[in-house]
């Protein structure tokens, strides 16, 4: 791997003190725009870079928008079917990212962090507990 290629999950969350997961985001600190990952390399909306792009992180929590079932899937680390929704996490940040085959659109949902069959390391979103 290069030093920008890491497993999804050490590039993408970090556990917060609650056991619960955290996206390390990234906010420009001219415009204002959120991202997923972290622009290391500049905001795509203005152009700003370095020390005004700010690390974040945000709670792996939010609403699906949607979901799709992936039948055919040749990528390592993770076998077909699956499914991916994407998830609003309020303040104009959208992702796309494993969820649960059970959540569907307006489910409240919060990232774990689990392990496939085939080894690989990944983020997937399911329904979160009316007491979180």
């Amino acid at each position: 791997m290069t030093e920008h290629e890491e497993s999804p999950a050490a590039l993408l969350t970090v556990s917060s003190a609650d056991g619960n997961l955290d996206l390390r985001t990234g906010l420009c600190g001219q415009d204002g725009r959120r991202s997923f990952p972290r622009e290391e390399f500049g905001c795509q909306s203005c152009g700003a870079h370095g020390d005004d792009v700010l690390p974040v992180l945000t709670p792996a929590e939010g609403t699906v928008i949607d979901t799709v079932v992936v039948a055919r899937h040749r990528g390592p680390g993770i076998s077909a079917p699956f499914c991916i929704g994407s998830i609003d996490l309020g303040g104009g940040l959208t992702i796309r990212a494993l969820v649960d085959e059970d959540v569907r659109h307006g489910v409240a949902v919060r990232g774990r962090l689990t392990t496939t069959a085939e080894g690989g390391e990944w983020v997937v979103f399911g329904p979160r507990k009316v007491s979180e």
